[in-house]
């Protein structure tokens, strides 16, 4: 991959998983993939229209560091969701069945399978950073008073990137 770290490498494998899928291509029109790696000035759409969904995004969430694993190591865990948002948000926060949610969930689990292949062939400079992908119960991500309101975690995965101490001081 052409960029400059593993973590939006991370994110970018995630996006090619999805988009190599036809399934998923046919089900979430481009503007509608919500990519926070681009720079785009505001990617949520704040004014939507019924053919701006469903969306998708992926997150980044919080992470747990070690600077000193080992005695040349230095680690940190990261949280991945995708989230998706569909036409109705009110129904979308109270039923699964609204707007093809679970059609559009099983996609995104099919199109993932090959997620921890990909993320381990990940490099970095010589480096294969990612020692560990586990999946992790995807909780709802809603919350009455969240500025993303209606926004459905449909998968979370959890990563462990391990890099020579050294490597990562600045040149």
């Amino acid at each position: 991959m052409a960029t400059t770290n593993p973590l939006t490498a991370a994110v970018e494998a995630l996006w090619t998983l999805l988009e190599a899928s036809s399934a998923f291509t046919s089900a979430v029109a481009t503007g509608n993939r919500i990519k926070l790696t681009e720079s785009v000035a505001n990617p949520l759409h704040p004014r939507v229209m019924p053919a701006d969904f469903p969306q998708v995004i992926i997150r980044t969430h919080g992470h747990k560091t070690h600077q000193y694993t080992d005695s040349s190591g230095s680690e940190f865990w990261k949280r991945f969701t995708i989230e998706v948002k569909t036409r109705d948000t009110w129904l979308a926060n109270n039923t699964d069945e609204t707007d093809g949610l679970l059609d559009l969930e099983f996609i995104i689990l099919r199109a993932l399978t090959p997620w921890i292949d990909t993320m381990e062939a990940i490099t970095w400079g010589s480096q294969s950073p990612i020692k560990d992908c586990r999946l992790l119960d995807a909780n709802e991500g809603i919350k009455p008073d969240d500025i993303h309101k209606g926004w459905k975690v449909v998968w979370q995965g959890l990563i462990h990137f391990y890099f020579d101490t050294s490597s990562l001081t600045p040149a």
